[in-house]
């Protein structure tokens, strides 16, 4: 019988969990049982995941108890290391930003998954050393576990294609996968729908439904996609400042009044579009072309992702690309930086030709790519990290452009001495920011930076890009999930699909014409 097919408690008890004179988990009591989804939601900065990494062994609690209980037994998580929470107590995790081997195949990482089952000690070692029957075993059970998991995730044509050439949301579903090759008691998912459509989000809350019903796992879920908590959660514990701020069911959750004040900062009424107002823009149809894309082609191996796609960016504008999971925004971004390189056509940058340079080279002409899942230095501090940003600008202006940065996100400042991997998700993605704008670049590229964040914090960053743009002169290039945010602060929009521009036209035009609006949401439910 499984760990997942017991029915177990875990139990979290006065969890304390301090970073110097930082306070990140103060008291913290919460209980989550098999067989239930427990979501744990609040603001960035409350303590999400610093309490799953105590949960999970990556960090050691300052004080406090973690516990799993299973009537007959009381097994003290916390004072485990990482490889037996996972072996003794059966607690499996996904993190934040995707932790895929991207040049291993989508089958081959759900066999990394299962080394240990593989290694069985010197003896198995010894027997798989001359092919014997026991090793060649052990290989078939693990290749049937991974390509079942692979069957449930949905993802199972797509075993031997490599993982870093999944969708987003592919490579999202093969980390759930990957931790289920373990056959935890528990499963704990960092923001798994971030990032996703629609669509995906309705097919993962499916997905942990099934792992709950079918499987009997016990579901920790920290995400900031409400309409996936609400609709799978069977208890919801919300935290704010590291502590607990409410706990109870979804219904509970939605009408607690410290709750909506804490996580949504607004109410669900308030419309997106009026809180960046147009007016004040400059018009930029006369200005000059910065970046250039001529009908570009572009492939991760033998398969081709970009498909003649052209657009524009004008001095002083702010273009957004918007487009589904997998159409192939990101890949655009990067062929700029010639990784991937442009097979056919041409990329140019005020009349300069990037084809064939090399990153760094790209880099000195003024561009600055804040990426996807946000790529800081995890082991440096805010300070280290603003100050590789400005490597390639004059060292005179530093002083000068790091006050800018602090009254940008005066978070950062708050922060500065602190490690950067110790930081909220929100408090990660200023810094992605302000590193990139450290640079003092011309043209700056933004992947996804609304990325699994909390809406109030979402709002901070969207008035901050608009900010650089219209005090700094800064031309952005940006590419948002969230097409309404996106519009909301956007001079014109491109929409990707499968690879082609299919729409694009003025922001303004894009969000409000219903057509417009179904062939966009049509690409996402496709793709």
């Amino acid at each position: 019988m499984s760990q997942a097919q017991n029915s177990r408690l875990l139990s979290v008890e006065g969890l304390n969990m301090c970073f110097g004179g930082i306070k990140a988990i103060d008291s913290l009591n919460f209980k989550a049982a098999s067989g239930e989804i427990t979501a744990v939601i609040g603001p960035n900065g409350a303590g999400k995941t610093t309490a799953f990494n105590c949960v999970t062994g990556f960090y050691k609690p300052t004080s406090g108890k973690i516990s799993i209980e299973d009537g007959k037994s009381n097994l003290r998580v916390d004072t485990l290391s990482g490889h037996q929470i996972v072996t003794k107590a059966g607690i499996a995790r996904t993190f934040q930003n995707i932790r895929l081997f991207k040049g291993m195949t989508a089958l081959e990482n759900l066999l990394v998954a299962q080394h240990t089952a593989l290694s069985g000690g010197g003896m198995l070692q010894f027997k798989g050393l001359f092919g014997l029957k026991a090793y060649r075993d052990k290989e078939e059970e693990a290749v049937v576990k991974a390509m079942k998991w692979l069957r449930r995730m949905n993802l199972s044509t797509r075993a031997d294609d490599l993982a870093g050439d999944l969708s987003y949301g592919q490579q999202r579903r093969l980390e759930i996968a990957r931790a289920m090759c373990l056959d935890p008691g528990f499963l704990c998912l960092d923001e798994p729908a971030a990032g996703l459509n629609p669509k995906e989000s309705g097919e993962l809350g499916e997905d942990l439904q099934r792992l709950k019903h079918e499987d009997g796992v016990g579901v920790l879920l920290i995400e900031h996609d409400m309409s996936v908590v609400m609709n799978v959660s069977d208890r919801i514990v919300v935290l704010e400042y590291g502590k607990k701020l409410a706990e109870g069911t979804p219904q509970y959750i939605k009408e607690h009044p410290g709750v909506i004040a804490a996580y949504l900062g607004h109410s669900d009424s308030e419309n997106p579009l009026k809180r960046f107002p147009r007016e004040g823009r400059v018009p930029t149809t006369f200005a000059p072309s910065v970046l250039a894309v001529d009908n570009i082609h572009a492939s991760y191996g033998a398969v081709e992702v970009l498909h003649g796609v052209s657009i524009e960016v004008n001095q002083g504008e702010i273009v957004t690309l918007l487009g589904a999971n997998g159409a192939g925004k990101s890949t655009l971004l990067k062929t700029v930086f010639g990784s991937p390189a442009v097979k056919k056509g041409s990329v140019s940058f005020n009349g300069k030709p990037l084809n064939g340079l090399q990153s760094h080279m790209v880099a000195d002409l003024g561009i600055a790519h804040s990426p996807e899942g946000r790529r800081i230095m995890p082991k440096m501090t805010v300070l280290e990290n603003l100050q590789i940003g400005a490597f390639l600008s004059d060292p005179k202006h530093f002083d000068e452009d790091l006050q800018k940065i602090y009254q940008l996100f005066p978070r950062l400042k708050e922060r500065a001495w602190q490690r950067a991997g110790t930081m909220s998700g929100g408090e990660q993605q200023m810094l992605a920011i302000g590193r990139a704008l450290m640079q003092r670049p011309k043209l700056l590229l933004l992947d996804e930076p609304s990325l699994g964040l909390a809406p109030i914090i979402i709002r901070q960053i969207f008035d901050a890009i608009q900010r650089v743009n219209r005090e700094e002169g800064i031309t952005i290039l940006l590419v948002e999930q969230n097409a309404a945010m996106a519009l909301s602060i956007a001079d014109r929009g491109y929409v990707l699909q499968t690879g082609r521009v299919v729409h694009s036209g003025d922001a303004e035009v894009l969000i409000s014409e219903p057509e417009i609006r179904n062939a966009y949401l049509e690409g996402m439910a496709t793709a």
